[in-house]
């Protein structure tokens, strides 16, 4: 259990910039914190491991024969994902737009859908997600799906992927 005041710092600039004059809604203020606070340090952190070849922040994992799961990845990791034949990619981070430009250079389509991290993809994101994958499967290309570290956001679309497009039973999946 962290100690209370491990907090203070957080609590401190979330009051000074919730009563500040800024035309943001409370709500709004809010995300804007989360983001400068959790998601900046978390990409910067991510970013580190790559750097470092950290073995436990691979680009991705072969779920099956195409559909792959991994962490966000870089200008330079799109060559990697384009030598595996990932033709569409499924982008569940709303902290990272990811690499389209290089993106474009493979012709590799992207579908992102928004997602705060630590949250649950909305059910439209899903159907979104589910119909683009299809279209790949159609197409007998692969599909890397992938958010932050590749773990919660991206791993719930690749197990509903699995019970809609590859037939899986939800034990199975």
């Amino acid at each position: 259990m962290h100690h209370p005041l491990t907090f203070f710092p957080y609590i401190l600039i979330f009051a000074a910039f919730a009563r500040s004059a800024h035309p943001m809604s409370l709500r709004d203020k809010r995300r804007y914190i989360i983001h400068l606070l959790y998601d900046i340090p978390a990409y910067i952190l991510v970013i580190t491991f790559k750097l470092l070849n950290n073995p436990l922040n691979s680009l991705y994992s072969q779920i099956t024969t195409y559909c792959y799961l991994g962490c966000l990845p870089t200008h330079a990791d799109v060559e990697t994902l384009n030598n595996i034949g990932i033709k569409y990619v499924v982008n569940m981070c709303a902290e990272y737009y990811g690499p389209r430009k290089t993106y474009a250079k493979y012709n590799i389509k992207q579908l992102r859908l928004p997602t705060i991290d630590c949250t649950l993809p909305s059910l439209q994101s899903i159907e979104k997600a589910i119909k683009f994958m299809n279209e790949a499967y159609i197409n007998n290309e692969k599909i890397f799906v992938h958010c932050k570290a590749g773990m919660g956001r991206s791993a719930t679309i690749v197990l509903c992927n699995l019970v809609a497009n590859e037939k899986m039973s939800t034990d199975d999946a």
